[in-house]
């Protein structure tokens, strides 16, 4: 499944509302906190993609939270996103 249908397909989830929502970098609902708002939808991306590091990380890059610092970085193993997919991850 390409990545634009496997959004749709979690936009009409069960919890699509709040998915679209954080996928378009509305963080409103997790008190404006960045750090909670993408621990949020890297859970969301950890279910839908079934632990799938890279394509999370692709998903998440595409998304309203990749801030412009984390543009720069060529590899997201370079940066913090790492450690909160991995926590993700972690039963």
């Amino acid at each position: 499944m390409v990545d634009s249908e496997l959004l749709e397909k979690m936009f009409h989830s069960q919890h699509g509302a709040k998915i679209r929502a954080l996928f378009c970098g509305d963080i409103s609902a997790y008190d404006d906190d960045e750090s909670r708002a993408d621990l949020a939808l890297c859970s969301y991306l950890a279910f839908w993609t079934n632990n799938d590091l890279p394509r999370m990380d692709a998903l998440f890059r595409q998304s309203g939270l990749m801030r412009q610092k984390q543009k720069k970085r060529k590899h997201f193993e370079q940066n913090e996103k790492i450690h909160t997919l991995r926590r993700t991850l972690t039963p």
